[in-house]
């Protein structure tokens, strides 16, 4: 079992830990679908660039990593975990 997401909510600043996922716009022509684990966030867009964000060191998202190779490993690692929970091409209206 996960943490308790009422007390991890109140606590922003907290070391985030684990693994997250998220989806949203289904079935729409754009859907979205998120992984966040530990301090990097991966967004995988239908048609539209990727991003990756390290939260820990940019936490209001400026600077996407998903191009820069030394991150290449790493996005391409979490690409996989995602791609395994939730297929983004069944998503498609």
């Amino acid at each position: 079992m996960g943490p308790a997401w009422p007390g991890f909510l109140h606590q922003p600043n907290a070391p985030a830990e684990g693994t997250v996922f998220a989806e949203m716009s289904l079935k729409t022509h754009q859907p979205a679908f998120m992984i966040r684990q530990n301090n990097l966030k991966y967004s995988y867009y239908m048609d539209d660039l990727d991003e990756l964000y390290d939260l820990r060191s940019d936490p209001a998202e400026m600077k996407n990593l998903s191009q820069l190779l030394e991150f290449r490993e790493k996005r391409d690692e979490l690409k996989r975990q995602l791609f395994a929970w939730q297929k983004p091409e069944a998503q498609i209206a």
